[in-house]
């Protein structure tokens, strides 16, 4: 599966690229695209298996990831949901 990841910095984005390489996924940093926003506006495109969506447990810093279907975004996980108060 395809995916895109957002970060709140560029430093969280080196991460992520880093995580994917120890797994051995294509992974490519890029500027977000114009239809999703971002805190730093550095997303990653990445390839992993499905069942295992972000490659490892989930870094401070990763503000969304999306499933990419074509040229489509499906937003899969968005930190703001996922905050706890």
């Amino acid at each position: 599966m395809k995916y895109l990841a957002t970060f709140e910095s560029h430093f969280a984005a080196l991460a992520c690229a880093k995580a994917c390489a120890q797994k051995k996924w294509p992974v490519r940093l890029a500027p977000v695209p114009r239809s999703l926003s971002s805190g730093c506006g550095t997303c990653a495109y990445y390839e992993g298996e499905e069942k295992f969506f972000y490659p490892g447990p989930l870094p401070e810093g990763v503000e969304s990831i999306y499933k990419i279907e074509g040229e489509k975004y499906h937003l899969i996980y968005d930190r703001d949901e996922h905050e706890e108060t």
